[in-house]
Protein backbone atom coordinates (compact mmCIF):
# COMPACT_ATOMS: atom_id res chain seq x y z
CA UNK A 1 0.00 0.00 0.00
CA UNK A 2 2.85 2.64 1.04
CA UNK A 3 4.89 1.74 -2.41
CA UNK A 4 1.59 2.12 -4.12
CA UNK A 5 1.01 5.95 -2.58
CA UNK A 6 4.68 7.07 -3.22
CA UNK A 7 4.32 5.89 -6.65
CA UNK A 8 0.96 7.84 -7.39
CA UNK A 9 2.69 11.02 -5.31
CA UNK A 10 6.13 10.93 -7.88
CA UNK A 11 3.65 10.83 -11.30
CA UNK A 12 1.76 13.61 -9.73
CA UNK A 13 4.99 15.78 -8.94
CA UNK A 14 6.28 14.83 -12.73
CA UNK A 15 3.15 15.96 -13.90
CA UNK A 16 2.21 19.44 -11.96
CA UNK A 17 6.31 20.11 -13.05
CA UNK A 18 5.56 20.21 -16.69
CA UNK A 19 2.31 21.34 -16.75
CA UNK A 20 3.48 24.81 -14.61
CA UNK A 21 2.87 27.09 -17.25
CA UNK A 22 3.80 30.32 -15.15
CA UNK A 23 7.36 30.19 -15.70
CA UNK A 24 9.40 30.55 -18.62
CA UNK A 25 10.02 26.98 -21.00
CA UNK A 26 13.60 25.97 -21.44
CA UNK A 27 14.94 24.64 -24.61
CA UNK A 28 17.87 22.24 -22.82
CA UNK A 29 18.41 20.89 -26.11
CA UNK A 30 19.46 23.93 -28.01
CA UNK A 31 22.61 25.10 -29.11
CA UNK A 32 24.62 26.78 -27.93
CA UNK A 33 25.74 30.33 -29.61
CA UNK A 34 29.02 29.61 -28.84
CA UNK A 35 28.68 26.25 -31.64
CA UNK A 36 27.43 27.96 -34.89
CA UNK A 37 29.19 27.69 -37.40
CA UNK A 38 31.61 30.25 -38.98
CA UNK A 39 30.14 29.92 -42.23
CA UNK A 40 32.90 31.30 -45.67
CA UNK A 41 31.84 34.97 -47.00
CA UNK A 42 32.50 33.65 -50.50
CA UNK A 43 33.78 30.17 -51.50
CA UNK A 44 37.19 29.25 -52.02
CA UNK A 45 38.70 27.01 -55.04
CA UNK A 46 39.51 23.77 -55.02
CA UNK A 47 40.24 21.83 -58.13
CA UNK A 48 39.26 18.42 -59.73
CA UNK A 49 42.03 16.21 -60.24
CA UNK A 50 41.77 14.21 -63.85
CA UNK A 51 39.31 11.62 -63.51
CA UNK A 52 39.84 7.66 -64.02
CA UNK A 53 38.33 5.42 -65.03
CA UNK A 54 37.92 1.55 -65.69
CA UNK A 55 35.28 0.82 -68.38
CA UNK A 56 32.17 3.39 -67.49
CA UNK A 57 33.12 3.69 -64.11
CA UNK A 58 34.50 7.41 -63.12
CA UNK A 59 36.31 8.44 -60.12
CA UNK A 60 36.71 12.33 -59.67
CA UNK A 61 38.96 13.29 -56.69
CA UNK A 62 38.90 16.91 -55.16
CA UNK A 63 42.42 18.70 -54.11
CA UNK A 64 41.67 21.21 -51.15
CA UNK A 65 43.15 21.80 -48.02
CA UNK A 66 39.28 22.74 -46.99
CA UNK A 67 37.79 19.89 -45.25
CA UNK A 68 33.78 20.03 -46.50
CA UNK A 69 30.85 18.38 -44.31
CA UNK A 70 29.13 17.12 -47.29
CA UNK A 71 29.75 17.38 -51.43
CA UNK A 72 27.26 18.81 -54.16
CA UNK A 73 27.78 16.91 -57.28
CA UNK A 74 27.04 17.52 -60.90
CA UNK A 75 27.74 16.36 -63.88
CA UNK A 76 26.52 18.46 -67.14
CA UNK A 77 24.44 17.42 -68.80
CA UNK A 78 23.43 14.36 -67.33
CA UNK A 79 23.39 13.84 -63.38
CA UNK A 80 22.74 16.65 -60.70
CA UNK A 81 21.65 16.83 -57.17
CA UNK A 82 24.39 13.77 -55.81
CA UNK A 83 25.88 14.72 -52.55
CA UNK A 84 28.42 12.81 -50.54
CA UNK A 85 30.31 12.95 -47.53
CA UNK A 86 33.60 12.32 -48.86
CA UNK A 87 35.50 14.35 -51.59
CA UNK A 88 35.31 11.75 -54.33
CA UNK A 89 32.69 10.56 -56.72
CA UNK A 90 32.00 7.14 -58.45
CA UNK A 91 29.75 7.27 -61.50
CA UNK A 92 28.66 5.22 -64.50
CA UNK A 93 29.15 7.17 -67.47
CA UNK A 94 28.45 5.11 -70.71
CA UNK A 95 27.77 7.98 -73.36
CA UNK A 96 30.34 9.33 -75.14
CA UNK A 97 30.55 13.19 -75.11
CA UNK A 98 31.99 16.31 -73.08
CA UNK A 99 31.20 16.93 -69.84
CA UNK A 100 31.67 19.03 -67.17
CA UNK A 101 32.01 17.95 -63.13
CA UNK A 102 31.47 20.65 -60.34
CA UNK A 103 31.44 20.26 -57.10
CA UNK A 104 30.23 22.54 -53.94
CA UNK A 105 32.04 21.61 -50.40
CA UNK A 106 29.24 23.33 -47.53
CA UNK A 107 29.55 23.24 -43.87
CA UNK A 108 26.43 22.17 -42.06
CA UNK A 109 24.68 24.94 -41.35
CA UNK A 110 25.88 27.33 -44.07
CA UNK A 111 24.39 28.22 -47.03
CA UNK A 112 27.44 29.83 -48.99
CA UNK A 113 29.92 26.83 -50.06
CA UNK A 114 33.00 26.86 -48.39
CA UNK A 115 34.80 25.55 -51.63
CA UNK A 116 34.26 25.09 -55.23
CA UNK A 117 35.71 23.02 -57.89
CA UNK A 118 35.09 21.90 -61.84
CA UNK A 119 36.77 20.30 -64.61
CA UNK A 120 36.01 19.78 -68.24
CA UNK A 121 36.74 16.00 -69.20
CA UNK A 122 35.73 13.96 -72.62
CA UNK A 123 34.10 10.23 -72.62
CA UNK A 124 34.91 8.44 -75.88
CA UNK A 125 32.93 5.60 -77.46
CA UNK A 126 34.67 2.79 -75.69
CA UNK A 127 34.45 4.26 -72.80
CA UNK A 128 37.65 5.63 -73.13
CA UNK A 129 38.86 9.87 -72.01
CA UNK A 130 40.75 12.51 -73.47
CA UNK A 131 44.02 12.33 -70.84
CA UNK A 132 45.50 15.89 -72.53
CA UNK A 133 45.86 18.51 -69.17
CA UNK A 134 45.92 21.89 -69.82
CA UNK A 135 49.39 23.20 -68.52
CA UNK A 136 49.38 27.21 -67.83
CA UNK A 137 52.91 28.65 -66.61
CA UNK A 138 54.12 31.95 -65.29
CA UNK A 139 57.33 33.68 -65.65
CA UNK A 140 56.99 34.62 -62.23
CA UNK A 141 54.95 34.28 -58.88
CA UNK A 142 55.23 37.89 -57.63
CA UNK A 143 56.38 40.73 -60.06
CA UNK A 144 56.68 44.42 -58.90
CA UNK A 145 53.81 46.97 -60.34
CA UNK A 146 55.12 48.11 -63.85
CA UNK A 147 57.24 44.70 -64.28
CA UNK A 148 55.61 42.59 -66.99
CA UNK A 149 55.22 38.76 -66.57
CA UNK A 150 54.91 36.22 -69.27
CA UNK A 151 51.94 33.82 -69.22
CA UNK A 152 52.36 30.54 -71.53
CA UNK A 153 50.75 27.40 -72.07
CA UNK A 154 53.69 25.43 -71.74
CA UNK A 155 52.10 22.46 -73.97
CA UNK A 156 50.27 24.38 -76.40
CA UNK A 157 50.82 22.26 -79.55
CA UNK A 158 48.37 19.62 -77.67
CA UNK A 159 45.50 22.26 -77.95
CA UNK A 160 43.50 24.08 -80.92
CA UNK A 161 45.11 27.41 -81.58
CA UNK A 162 42.16 29.24 -82.44
CA UNK A 163 40.22 27.68 -79.52
CA UNK A 164 42.29 29.31 -76.68
CA UNK A 165 40.20 31.60 -74.59
CA UNK A 166 42.27 34.06 -71.66
CA UNK A 167 40.53 35.67 -68.51
CA UNK A 168 42.39 38.01 -65.84
CA UNK A 169 40.41 37.83 -63.01
CA UNK A 170 37.09 36.91 -64.56
CA UNK A 171 36.98 39.28 -67.25
CA UNK A 172 37.69 38.20 -70.55
CA UNK A 173 40.77 39.04 -72.32
CA UNK A 174 39.84 39.01 -76.02
CA UNK A 175 42.85 40.70 -77.31
CA UNK A 176 44.22 37.62 -75.91
CA UNK A 177 42.81 35.02 -77.59
CA UNK A 178 44.04 32.66 -80.04
CA UNK A 179 47.48 32.99 -78.33
CA UNK A 180 49.80 30.78 -76.44
CA UNK A 181 51.08 33.06 -74.70
CA UNK A 182 50.45 36.38 -73.63
CA UNK A 183 53.07 39.35 -71.32
CA UNK A 184 51.04 41.23 -68.50
CA UNK A 185 52.08 44.55 -66.75
CA UNK A 186 50.44 44.97 -63.85
CA UNK A 187 49.09 48.83 -63.18
CA UNK A 188 47.69 47.94 -59.49
CA UNK A 189 48.55 45.84 -56.64
CA UNK A 190 46.64 42.55 -55.59
CA UNK A 191 46.68 38.99 -57.08
CA UNK A 192 46.04 38.54 -60.79
CA UNK A 193 45.06 35.55 -61.99
CA UNK A 194 44.67 33.97 -65.37
CA UNK A 195 42.68 31.35 -66.49
CA UNK A 196 42.40 29.52 -70.50
CA UNK A 197 40.04 27.46 -71.92
CA UNK A 198 41.22 25.69 -74.84
CA UNK A 199 39.70 22.38 -76.71
CA UNK A 200 42.21 19.47 -76.82
CA UNK A 201 43.71 18.05 -79.93
CA UNK A 202 41.85 14.90 -79.07
CA UNK A 203 38.38 17.00 -78.82
CA UNK A 204 38.09 18.07 -74.79
CA UNK A 205 37.78 21.01 -73.73
CA UNK A 206 40.23 22.19 -70.77
CA UNK A 207 40.90 24.89 -68.66
CA UNK A 208 43.75 25.86 -65.90
CA UNK A 209 44.59 28.71 -64.64
CA UNK A 210 47.92 30.70 -62.37
CA UNK A 211 47.88 33.39 -59.52
CA UNK A 212 50.43 35.73 -60.10
CA UNK A 213 51.31 38.49 -57.13
CA UNK A 214 51.46 42.22 -57.91
CA UNK A 215 53.20 43.79 -55.72
CA UNK A 216 53.31 47.45 -54.86
CA UNK A 217 56.87 49.55 -56.08
CA UNK A 218 57.79 51.13 -52.85
CA UNK A 219 57.55 54.81 -52.60
CA UNK A 220 56.59 55.34 -56.13
CA UNK A 221 53.78 57.57 -57.18
CA UNK A 222 51.02 56.47 -59.49
CA UNK A 223 51.60 57.45 -63.58
CA UNK A 224 49.38 56.85 -66.08
CA UNK A 225 50.32 54.22 -68.94
CA UNK A 226 47.65 54.49 -71.41
CA UNK A 227 44.17 56.18 -72.20
CA UNK A 228 41.75 55.05 -74.66
CA UNK A 229 38.38 55.59 -74.89
CA UNK A 230 35.03 53.80 -77.06
CA UNK A 231 35.96 54.84 -80.48
CA UNK A 232 33.41 56.63 -82.86
CA UNK A 233 31.73 54.31 -85.70
CA UNK A 234 34.02 51.44 -85.90
CA UNK A 235 37.37 53.30 -85.70
CA UNK A 236 39.93 51.83 -83.48
CA UNK A 237 42.88 54.61 -83.39
CA UNK A 238 42.50 58.00 -81.97
CA UNK A 239 42.91 60.83 -84.30
CA UNK A 240 45.67 61.78 -82.89
CA UNK A 241 48.58 61.05 -80.15
CA UNK A 242 49.50 57.64 -79.14
CA UNK A 243 49.27 55.93 -75.34
CA UNK A 244 48.11 58.31 -72.92
CA UNK A 245 48.80 61.00 -75.34
CA UNK A 246 45.70 59.45 -77.46
CA UNK A 247 42.78 62.09 -78.03
CA UNK A 248 39.81 59.56 -78.75
CA UNK A 249 36.89 60.70 -81.38
CA UNK A 250 34.00 59.11 -80.20
CA UNK A 251 29.92 58.27 -80.42
CA UNK A 252 28.24 61.01 -78.67
CA UNK A 253 25.70 59.35 -76.77
CA UNK A 254 24.84 58.58 -72.82
CA UNK A 255 27.41 56.60 -70.78
CA UNK A 256 30.16 56.05 -72.51
CA UNK A 257 33.26 54.33 -71.40
CA UNK A 258 36.75 55.50 -71.11
CA UNK A 259 39.96 53.65 -69.48
CA UNK A 260 42.79 54.85 -67.45
CA UNK A 261 45.66 52.37 -67.01
CA UNK A 262 48.16 53.42 -64.08
CA UNK A 263 51.45 51.77 -62.96
CA UNK A 264 52.57 51.90 -59.18
CA UNK A 265 48.56 52.72 -58.40
CA UNK A 266 47.18 52.11 -55.10
CA UNK A 267 43.60 53.71 -55.68
CA UNK A 268 42.12 55.68 -57.60
CA UNK A 269 38.88 57.98 -57.28
CA UNK A 270 37.07 60.00 -59.91
CA UNK A 271 34.27 62.68 -60.68
CA UNK A 272 33.50 60.73 -63.38
CA UNK A 273 31.45 56.93 -62.40
CA UNK A 274 33.67 54.14 -62.34
CA UNK A 275 32.61 51.00 -64.62
CA UNK A 276 33.33 47.50 -65.17
CA UNK A 277 32.47 45.72 -68.59
CA UNK A 278 34.11 43.95 -71.41
CA UNK A 279 34.59 47.62 -73.40
CA UNK A 280 36.82 48.54 -71.40
CA UNK A 281 40.30 47.45 -72.28
CA UNK A 282 42.06 48.54 -69.10
CA UNK A 283 41.09 47.66 -65.19
CA UNK A 284 40.50 51.15 -64.41
CA UNK A 285 37.22 52.17 -66.40
CA UNK A 286 35.12 55.08 -66.38
CA UNK A 287 31.65 55.94 -67.51
CA UNK A 288 30.93 59.67 -68.48
CA UNK A 289 27.72 60.61 -69.83
CA UNK A 290 27.45 63.33 -72.77
CA UNK A 291 24.45 65.93 -73.18
CA UNK A 292 22.52 64.67 -76.26
CA UNK A 293 20.10 68.07 -76.68
CA UNK A 294 20.30 68.55 -80.35
CA UNK A 295 22.23 71.38 -81.15
CA UNK A 296 23.66 72.33 -78.31
CA UNK A 297 28.06 72.40 -77.55
CA UNK A 298 28.98 70.53 -74.60
CA UNK A 299 32.30 71.12 -73.03
CA UNK A 300 33.38 69.47 -69.86
CA UNK A 301 36.16 68.57 -67.71
CA UNK A 302 36.58 65.91 -65.03
CA UNK A 303 39.46 64.22 -62.64
CA UNK A 304 40.75 61.26 -62.18
CA UNK A 305 42.93 60.98 -58.58
CA UNK A 306 45.43 58.46 -58.50
CA UNK A 307 47.32 57.29 -55.47
CA UNK A 308 50.66 56.19 -55.48
CA UNK A 309 51.98 53.59 -54.05
CA UNK A 310 53.84 56.34 -51.93
CA UNK A 311 50.94 57.63 -50.58
CA UNK A 312 50.75 60.65 -52.90
CA UNK A 313 47.63 61.63 -55.11
CA UNK A 314 48.31 62.74 -58.34
CA UNK A 315 45.41 64.11 -60.27
CA UNK A 316 44.59 63.91 -64.03
CA UNK A 317 42.32 66.29 -65.80
CA UNK A 318 40.30 64.91 -69.05
CA UNK A 319 38.23 66.65 -71.03
CA UNK A 320 35.27 66.17 -73.13
CA UNK A 321 34.42 68.27 -75.99
CA UNK A 322 31.28 67.72 -78.45
CA UNK A 323 30.49 70.27 -81.13
CA UNK A 324 27.14 71.13 -82.01
CA UNK A 325 24.59 69.42 -84.32
CA UNK A 326 27.59 66.65 -84.67
CA UNK A 327 27.32 63.20 -83.26
CA UNK A 328 30.57 63.19 -81.96
CA UNK A 329 32.35 64.30 -79.56
CA UNK A 330 36.47 64.43 -78.51
CA UNK A 331 38.02 63.07 -75.19
CA UNK A 332 41.56 62.53 -73.76
CA UNK A 333 44.08 63.77 -71.28
CA UNK A 334 43.43 68.06 -70.63
CA UNK A 335 47.13 68.94 -71.79
CA UNK A 336 46.73 67.48 -75.00
CA UNK A 337 43.20 69.60 -75.74
CA UNK A 338 43.47 71.96 -78.90
CA UNK A 339 42.77 75.64 -78.57
CA UNK A 340 39.42 74.72 -81.23
CA UNK A 341 38.27 72.19 -78.85
CA UNK A 342 35.97 73.99 -76.33
CA UNK A 343 32.66 75.46 -76.71
CA UNK A 344 33.60 79.04 -77.21
CA UNK A 345 34.20 77.35 -81.00
CA UNK A 346 35.42 78.28 -84.30
CA UNK A 347 35.71 82.12 -85.58
CA UNK A 348 33.34 83.04 -88.71
CA UNK A 349 33.56 80.81 -91.54
CA UNK A 350 35.91 78.38 -89.73
CA UNK A 351 34.72 74.53 -88.56
CA UNK A 352 36.30 71.41 -87.23
CA UNK A 353 35.68 68.82 -90.09
CA UNK A 354 34.43 65.30 -89.29
CA UNK A 355 38.09 63.77 -89.48
CA UNK A 356 39.44 66.68 -87.72
CA UNK A 357 39.93 68.01 -84.30
CA UNK A 358 40.89 72.03 -85.13
CA UNK A 359 39.54 74.87 -86.73
CA UNK A 360 39.98 75.54 -90.41
CA UNK A 361 38.19 77.61 -93.13
CA UNK A 362 35.02 76.48 -94.20
CA UNK A 363 36.33 77.22 -98.09
CA UNK A 364 34.02 78.94 -101.23
CA UNK A 365 30.34 77.88 -100.89
CA UNK A 366 29.99 77.54 -97.18
CA UNK A 367 28.98 79.49 -94.47
CA UNK A 368 29.82 79.37 -90.33
CA UNK A 369 28.50 81.60 -87.50
CA UNK A 370 30.92 82.63 -85.20
CA UNK A 371 31.54 79.67 -82.52
CA UNK A 372 29.55 77.18 -84.54
CA UNK A 373 32.23 74.46 -85.17
CA UNK A 374 30.01 73.28 -88.20
CA UNK A 375 29.71 74.70 -91.68
CA UNK A 376 26.74 74.31 -94.24
CA UNK A 377 26.61 74.35 -98.11
CA UNK A 378 25.32 78.19 -99.22
CA UNK A 379 21.92 78.28 -100.91
CA UNK A 380 21.55 81.72 -101.61
CA UNK A 381 20.09 82.31 -105.56
CA UNK A 382 22.81 82.39 -108.06
CA UNK A 383 21.89 82.69 -111.87
CA UNK A 384 23.02 79.30 -113.98
CA UNK A 385 26.18 78.90 -115.25
CA UNK A 386 28.23 80.35 -112.40
CA UNK A 387 29.70 79.55 -108.92
CA UNK A 388 30.05 80.92 -105.56
CA UNK A 389 34.02 81.99 -105.25
CA UNK A 390 33.96 82.66 -101.69
CA UNK A 391 32.49 82.09 -98.45
CA UNK A 392 29.04 83.65 -97.11
CA UNK A 393 29.26 87.24 -95.78
CA UNK A 394 29.69 86.95 -92.35
CA UNK A 395 29.35 83.43 -91.88
CA UNK A 396 26.16 83.89 -93.33
CA UNK A 397 23.94 82.61 -96.31
CA UNK A 398 24.99 84.59 -98.42
CA UNK A 399 27.75 83.74 -100.44
CA UNK A 400 29.39 85.37 -103.55
CA UNK A 401 29.72 84.07 -107.21
CA UNK A 402 30.66 84.59 -110.39
CA UNK A 403 30.11 83.62 -113.87
CA UNK A 404 31.43 80.76 -115.35
CA UNK A 405 34.19 80.01 -117.72
CA UNK A 406 33.32 81.02 -121.44
CA UNK A 407 29.92 83.14 -119.82
CA UNK A 408 29.65 86.91 -118.98
CA UNK A 409 27.22 88.86 -116.95
CA UNK A 410 24.44 91.05 -118.29
CA UNK A 411 21.65 91.92 -116.28
CA UNK A 412 22.15 89.69 -113.73
CA UNK A 413 22.57 86.49 -115.81
CA UNK A 414 25.42 84.75 -117.31
CA UNK A 415 25.67 84.60 -121.32
CA UNK A 416 27.23 82.96 -122.78
CA UNK A 417 30.41 84.83 -124.63
CA UNK A 418 29.96 85.11 -128.50
CA UNK A 419 32.11 87.52 -130.27
CA UNK A 420 31.29 89.06 -133.50
CA UNK A 421 32.56 91.35 -136.23
CA UNK A 422 29.54 93.57 -137.40
CA UNK A 423 29.98 93.87 -141.07
CA UNK A 424 32.50 96.38 -142.05
CA UNK A 425 32.15 98.44 -144.99
CA UNK A 426 35.93 99.35 -146.28
CA UNK A 427 36.58 101.87 -148.90
CA UNK A 428 36.51 99.21 -151.41
CA UNK A 429 36.01 95.48 -149.50
CA UNK A 430 33.03 94.51 -148.06
CA UNK A 431 33.41 91.71 -144.70
CA UNK A 432 30.02 89.89 -143.94
CA UNK A 433 29.16 89.67 -140.12
CA UNK A 434 31.18 86.87 -138.62
CA UNK A 435 32.41 84.98 -135.65
CA UNK A 436 35.62 85.23 -134.05
CA UNK A 437 38.75 84.00 -136.42
CA UNK A 438 40.05 84.55 -140.49
CA UNK A 439 36.97 86.08 -142.63
CA UNK A 440 37.46 86.87 -146.37
CA UNK A 441 35.81 90.30 -148.33
CA UNK A 442 35.12 91.10 -151.63
CA UNK A 443 35.97 94.18 -153.70
CA UNK A 444 33.36 96.38 -155.17
CA UNK A 445 35.15 97.67 -157.96
CA UNK A 446 37.09 94.38 -159.04
CA UNK A 447 35.78 90.76 -158.42
CA UNK A 448 39.10 89.76 -158.71
CA UNK A 449 40.07 90.82 -155.83
CA UNK A 450 39.78 89.36 -152.10
CA UNK A 451 40.30 90.57 -148.82
CA UNK A 452 40.86 88.29 -145.76
CA UNK A 453 41.32 89.54 -142.20
CA UNK A 454 40.86 88.17 -138.52
CA UNK A 455 37.78 89.00 -136.52
CA UNK A 456 39.33 89.60 -133.16
CA UNK A 457 37.80 89.33 -129.37
CA UNK A 458 37.36 92.97 -129.57
CA UNK A 459 34.73 92.93 -132.42
CA UNK A 460 37.13 94.56 -134.93
CA UNK A 461 38.67 93.43 -138.53
CA UNK A 462 41.97 93.10 -139.27
CA UNK A 463 43.32 93.34 -142.80
CA UNK A 464 45.62 90.65 -143.10
CA UNK A 465 45.90 90.02 -147.01
CA UNK A 466 44.72 92.16 -149.85
CA UNK A 467 45.11 90.71 -153.48
CA UNK A 468 43.89 93.18 -155.71
CA UNK A 469 46.37 93.93 -158.36
CA UNK A 470 48.74 96.80 -158.76
CA UNK A 471 47.32 98.15 -161.01
CA UNK A 472 44.17 98.75 -159.59
CA UNK A 473 43.86 101.97 -157.83
CA UNK A 474 41.80 100.58 -155.22
CA UNK A 475 42.95 98.31 -152.03
CA UNK A 476 41.28 96.42 -149.36
CA UNK A 477 41.92 98.30 -146.09
CA UNK A 478 40.09 99.05 -143.47
CA UNK A 479 38.59 102.41 -142.92
CA UNK A 480 40.48 104.40 -140.45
Amino acid sequence: MNKTILFVAACLITLFSYQNCSGPIQDYGSVDKDSVPDCPVSPAQASIIEPTHTGSSYQFDIFSDLAADTIRWTIQPIISGIITNQPFLVQNILVSGDYIVQAQGMVEGCSTPLYTASRNFSVSSGGQTCNTTLQLNASATEVLVGNSVSISISNSSDFQASSIRWKLNDVDQPNWNDQSSVSYTPNSSGNKTFSVTATANCGSNRNASVTVVANPSATAAASLVNFDAKPFSGATNPIRGSGKDSVYKIARASGKKISLQFANLQSAQSTLTTSTGTNCTFPNCYLFDVVTTSGSCQYTEKTVNATGTNGTVTAFNLFIYCPTNQTYCHTGLLENKEAGENCSGCGVNLYIPTSGSSCVAVGNGYYSPAGNNNRSACTNTKPANSTYNGPGANGTNNCPWTCNSGYHLENNSCVADVTTCEAANMQHCWFPSSPAGQVNGECFTNPSCRCEGICGSDGQIELTTSTCPFRVDSSCRPIQ
